[in-house]
């Protein structure tokens, strides 16, 4: 199951693996088991999910959501901040670089070689028996 969102007029898809990614990142956190972080907790939070910002962009991000950096996150209105970002956990060059594992002859376009190659040499693909 996919949830569909639209941030700022994109299109966000989050599947059940995210979901349930950002549901334990945010357990994780929420060390007294309240149903609240706080912004340190959000802090660390967001970095655990690879969104790497600096104490002052996160700072603005949660003031975005709430009045005074006192005030705690539910996990509503942490999930609906990382969807928000998670499509920035790759810069432009990490996602080429990953791309051309799957072009190594920098065609703009994957085949079905390409990817069973890649596949097999990560040990998910096998030999059809």
């Amino acid at each position: 199951m996919n949830t569909m969102l639209i941030k700022d007029n994109i299109n966000i898809s989050i599947n059940e693996d995210v979901e349930k990614e950002l549901y334990e990142c945010f357990s994780l956190f929420d060390t007294n088991k309240c149903g609240y972080i706080d912004i340190r907790e959000f802090y660390f939070a967001l970095k655990s999910l690879g969104l790497n910002f600096k104490k002052e962009q996160v700072k603005n991000i949660f003031l975005d959501i709430k009045k005074d950096i006192d005030e705690k996150l539910n996990f509503d209105e942490f999930f609906d901040i990382a969807t928000k970002y998670l499509h920035t956990r790759y810069n432009d060059d990490e996602m080429d670089q990953m791309f051309s594992l799957f072009d190594p002859n920098d065609t703009g376009k994957i085949t079905l070689q390409a990817l069973r190659k890649v596949c097999t040499d990560i040990g998910i693909y096998g030999k059809k028996k």
